[in-house]
């Protein structure tokens, strides 16, 4: 799952696996909280984002999600990591944070 915050386009590099966004599910606007949650009961595995404070802010490793911050949410930034992005997505961790900075 791709939080809201996340280029949608960034599907485009995860072609290997099935990816939605928050607002592909209908789930805009919901906070970290209820939306970790909904990922959970929704049967996610992964959540992407550019959040740098989600960690601090929620007890992640209590939940059954990898969790894969970007260094950036802006488009043209993010794309010299489009490598080290596919490498870290295929070895995320349930209850762990894995930062590409």
């Amino acid at each position: 799952m791709l939080d809201e915050c996340v280029p949608g386009r960034l599907k485009r590099w995860l072609t290997n696996h099935d990816v939605k966004t928050v607002t592909d599910v209908g789930w805009g606007g919901i906070k970290n909280g209820r939306l970790l949650q909904l990922l959970v009961d929704g049967g996610f595995e992964i959540f992407v984002t550019a959040d740098k404070n989600l960690e601090y802010q929620q007890h992640l490793p209590a939940l059954p999600l990898a969790i894969l911050v970007l260094p950036t949410n802006h488009w043209t930034s993010l794309q010299p990591h489009q490598a080290r992005v596919m490498q870290a997505f295929d070895s995320l961790q349930p209850g762990k944070v894995t930062r590409i900075n």
